[in-house]
């Protein structure tokens, strides 16, 4: 919702919230980038480094406070992004890259920042102070990343796969799960809980939108117990050491014990 005189934007690519829902932020394809501090009764065109009407931003995200907003564009192959440190009153542009920004993601605070690109199989992750660094994560065509609150389990999609980092990106698990990864369709959009251990995701089936909801990442850690499942149920696990094994993802119903 919005009003006529602060303006409603154009169809959105991105849009981001602050943690209590008053803080909102949309960006559209070459359009401008909406902001709103009353959960979306009222929002207001943010001021722009570059060429006014004409910018093709694709993705967008917040902290949770909703002091820091981070937006990205995909300008003919070429990811740029901006970061504003005033809920969106100014942006400075800090990045640029092969391969158009697709998706963003970020901590609660803001300390950590993830970037898909389109055709680029690499993740680029940003930490203030240090600058960005590029991970090969084995993601085909990205198109969606989230992070729990923490910014430690992050997860992202490609067209046709799906990836895992358990450890602030450091390292990537491609997920094989034949569901997952089915080439039937493809996926669009990834949500995370704020711990990471559960998961929303979207696909483009033919036309036709799936979600497929309730992925739980991790059990609690131990080297006794087991696992129970109806018949069919299949179970993804990542060995992580010291005789522990991480769930990665599962089809069906699995329960641990």
């Amino acid at each position: 919702r919005a009003s006529a005189a602060g303006g409603r934007p154009a169809p959105p690519t991105g849009g981001a919230s602050s943690a209590d829902g008053t803080k909102l932020v949309a960006v559209a394809f070459n359009d401008l980038t909406y902001l709103s501090t009353d959960s979306g009764l009222n929002w207001n065109a943010s001021p722009t480094p570059y060429n006014a009407d004409n910018n093709p931003w694709t993705a967008v995200a917040s902290s949770a406070d909703g002091t820091i907003v981070i937006r990205g564009m995909d300008f003919a192959g070429t990811g740029i992004i901006d970061v504003s440190t005033n809920s969106g009153a100014s942006f400075l542009g800090v990045w640029s890259s092969t391969g158009g920004v697709k998706g963003i993601a970020c901590s609660a605070d803001g300390s950590r920042v993830y970037v898909v690109h389109d055709n680029n199989s690499a993740l680029s992750i940003y930490v203030p102070g240090t600058g960005w660094t590029e991970r090969n994560a084995g993601l085909s065509a990205g198109r969606s990343i989230a992070c729990s609150a923490d910014g430690v389990r992050v997860t992202a999609v490609g067209l046709y796969s799906i990836v895992h980092s358990f450890n602030s990106g450091a390292t990537w698990y491609v997920g094989t799960d034949s569901i997952l990864n089915d080439l039937q369709g493809y996926w669009t959009v990834i949500a995370l809980s704020a711990d990471g251990t559960k998961a929303a995701i979207s696909k483009n089936f033919f036309g036709s939108g799936q979600i497929l909801t309730g992925w739980a990442f991790s059990t609690a850690p131990g080297t006794a117990g087991y696992l129970s499942g109806s018949q069919y149920s299949a179970v993804e696990l990542l060995y992580v050491g010291s005789g522990q094994f991480l769930p990665v993802s599962y089809v069906s119903t699995i329960t641990p014990h």
